[in-house]
């Protein structure tokens, strides 16, 4: 009997829990702007309603938009405009590159091509395997790599290459693949 009379105040318990969240609920959500003969929201807009002037675009004045009608919702009822062509001499004059600026560029697109393998530590010696300009090479810290770079710096994950006459530098990861 006192394990039925405990079930049973639980389930007391639990259901009047639950119908308080209910009521919460309803008096949270019920909409407090509802009048109860028309069922229209009151309060939504200073006049109590929507006008269909409301709803009008207003353009700058002076200009007749009523020639342009179309629907948007209809793709190709009507032609579009041709755009017009741009004169192939409107854009900005740029001036023409330095021999530096190519050079620099030059070296840019040289080092870009420019793989590194690996690289091989002994004692104090890093070496580094190279592809450049499809042949496999090793290089020292110091060595020309390519007849244009020089080796600056070899690390466990990368190759430092600087180009002497246009000072470009770039680090070079090691791929690990030909």
């Amino acid at each position: 009997m006192d394990a039925d009379w405990k079930t049973r105040k639980r389930t007391l318990i639990l259901a009047a829990v639950v119908s308080l969240l209910v009521l919460a609920n309803l008096w949270r959500f019920w909409p407090s702007s509802v009048s109860e003969r028309s069922g229209i929201k009151t309060g939504t807009s200073p006049g109590g309603m929507f006008r269909a002037e409301d709803f009008v675009v207003r353009a700058l004045p002076g200009i007749d938009h009523s020639a342009q009608r179309r629907d948007l919702f209809r793709f190709g009822a009507e032609a579009t405009a041709a755009p017009k062509p741009v004169a192939k001499g409107s854009g900005p004059k740029l001036p023409p590159k330095t021999p530096e600026q190519i050079a620099v560029e030059s070296a840019q697109a040289e080092l870009a091509q420019i793989r590194c393998v690996g690289a091989a530590f002994h004692k104090q010696r890093a070496e580094a395997f190279l592809i450049v300009n499809g042949q496999n090479t090793i290089v020292r810290v110091g060595e020309m790599a390519g007849g244009r770079f020089r080796v600056e710096d070899i690390t466990r994950d990368s190759v430092l290459l600087r180009d002497p006459a246009t000072q470009t530098v770039g680090r070079i990861a090691i791929s690990g693949q030909q």
